[in-house]
C-alpha cells in the first residue's frame, strides 16, 4: 500500500538538505525522514520550512513561473535553510 503524500507538492522520496544555523547541524535526508527527527523544535523548524517552500512552488507552478529549488528563513525561532537536491 502506498504511503500518503506527507506535504502537498513534494514527494517524500525527495531528496533534501538542510541546515540550522544557529546549531551549525547539516543533514541530507527525505522529506519523510524529516519526521524522525527527534529535537522537536529542529523538527518543527524543519517541516515549517519545507512547507513554506512547497507553498511557493505550488503558487509559482499555477502562475507558470520559476520554481524555487530552496528555501530559508527564521521558523519557530531558529534560522533554517532547505534545498531539494536532484529535483
Amino acid at each position: 500500500m502506498r504511503t500518503k503524500q506527507l506535504i502537498s507538492g513534494l514527494n517524500n522520496s525527495q531528496k533534501i538538505r538542510f541546515v540550522l544555523h544557529d546549531c551549525n547541524f547539516e543533514m541530507e535526508c527525505q522529506v519523510s525522514d524529516v519526521q524522525k527527527i527527534s529535537n522537536r523544535e529542529w523538527h518543527d523548524a524543519v517541516w515549517e520550512c519545507l512547507v513554506s517552500l512547497a507553498n511557493y512552488r505550488n503558487r509559482s507552478a499555477e502562475k507558470g513561473g520559476i520554481l524555487a529549488c530552496g528555501q530559508s528563513g527564521q521558523w519557530n525561532g531558529k534560522n533554517v535553510q532547505v534545498d531539494l537536491i536532484n529535483y
